[in-house]
């Protein structure tokens, strides 16, 4: 039974000793294959650079597009893109002459301002919406003309909410070519910006052959609801007592 014992455990002992033997090799294999792996990985990207080099020196005088064409030459520069231009020409505020009352007076100054500043209360510069105040402004509509076309620009020229638009609402309205709830929102949506061009259509004399003090009286009163604190005076004294 003792031999047994002993012969068995001279066994146990023989195979750990095989199968680490056989691991060892197994991983010194492995390593080796490996290394060769390594090797030719090395060796491929050696040659890839290698080639590499040789084209970007042959296509010196060349370049390629990003379609993958090649033409001679250096590649063009950037296109480079120009910010929007924010010139526009103020509305001409006629203060009143003979003003006593300095709260009216400021009142008139923070006109001139505004009419000088739009930009300092929002607004977007867009250059399509400079193409359609051009095409809109000054108004061209005939007595053969019932305004679609206008409407047309109207609408998009109202989306691009640039502040300079303020002259062709508050004319539109102001004159009474073209009105309604539209260009009412459109002027309340530019916002204190358009408060020095509907001014002149609230002065009287009312000639309601050519102006429609209603309308932009109307646009007024709700600009001023949406924005007291910037207009400062304005409605107070100078919007209502010309109402």
């Amino acid at each position: 039974m003792r031999k047994r014992m002993i012969w068995g455990l001279i066994a146990l002992m023989i195979l750990i000793i095989g199968g680490a033997v056989f691991l060892f090799v197994k991983n010194q294999a492995e390593i080796r294959q490996l290394e060769r792996d390594a090797a030719a990985a090395a060796e491929m990207l050696r040659q890839r650079d290698a080639q590499a080099q040789a084209e970007k020196s042959e296509n010196a005088n060349g370049h390629f597009h990003e379609d993958g064409t090649f033409h001679e030459g250096a590649p063009p520069d950037p296109i480079q893109t120009q910010p929007p231009t924010r010139d526009y020409t103020p509305a001409q505020v006629k203060t009143p002459e003979g003003i006593t009352d300095p709260d009216v007076q400021a009142a008139w100054e923070r006109v001139e301002y505004i009419a000088n500043n739009i930009w300092a209360f929002g607004g977007v510069a867009s250059p399509r919406a400079e193409e359609l105040i051009s095409a809109l402004y000054p108004p061209t509509i005939g007595d053969d003309s019932h305004g679609e076309g206008e409407m047309d620009l109207l609408s998009e020229l109202r989306q691009y909410r640039d502040p300079r638009a303020a002259v062709v609402f508050a004319t539109y309205t102001g004159e009474n070519i073209i009105s309604g709830e539209a260009m009412n929102e459109a002027l309340v949506e530019i916002g204190v910006p358009a408060v020095p061009y509907l001014l002149p259509y609230i002065e009287p004399p009312y000639d309601l052959a050519v102006k429609d003090p209603g309308a932009a009286a109307f646009a007024l009163g709700r600009i001023g609801v949406q924005h007291r604190e910037e207009l400062a005076g304005v409605i107070e004294h100078i919007i209502i007592p010309k109402l």
